[in-house]
Order: structure tokens, then sequence, then C-alpha cells
């Protein structure tokens, strides 16, 4: 898993990231919209998440979200 805690050149990267591709880092996005972010398609994913490479947010019992911030991780620890 990704380090998740405050060090401020990952929350350069993050904002970096974020106004790059045109989202925010703390908006919630459902799964769909954070795989078109990422530019995957969003099985993929899901796939990710049920391997614990993408943190995520489980919004009651069947759904889920990611934070922009979330995404902008996940694309970090693919570079």
């Amino acid at each position: 898993m990704e380090e998740t805690g405050s060090n401020p050149e990952r929350e350069k990267l993050r904002g970096e990231i974020a106004s790059a591709n045109g989202f925010e880092l703390y908006k919630r996005y459902n799964e769909a919209d954070a795989a078109a972010l990422i530019g995957i398609h969003a099985q993929t994913l899901k796939q990710s998440r049920l391997q614990g490479r993408i943190q995520f947010l489980r919004i009651g019992a069947r759904s889920i979200a990611y934070f922009g911030f979330q995404v902008a991780d996940y694309l970090i620890g693919s570079i």
C-alpha cells in the first residue's frame, strides 16, 4: 500500500497530477468516474481495489468511492 501520511513533496505531486488531469483532490468519485480519470476500465480498477493497490471509501453496504487524492496516489504508485 502506498504512503498516506502528510508529505509536502507528495502533496505537491498530487496537486500537479489532479490539475493536469482535471480532477479535484478532495472530491469523491464513483468507481466508473475514477477509472475514467485513471484511463482504465472500471473492472480493472475494481481488481486493483480488491488486490489492495488503491485506497477507497466504502459508502454503505454496496457503494465504493474514491477521493481524488486516492486516484492521484494510484497514479503516483504506477510510475
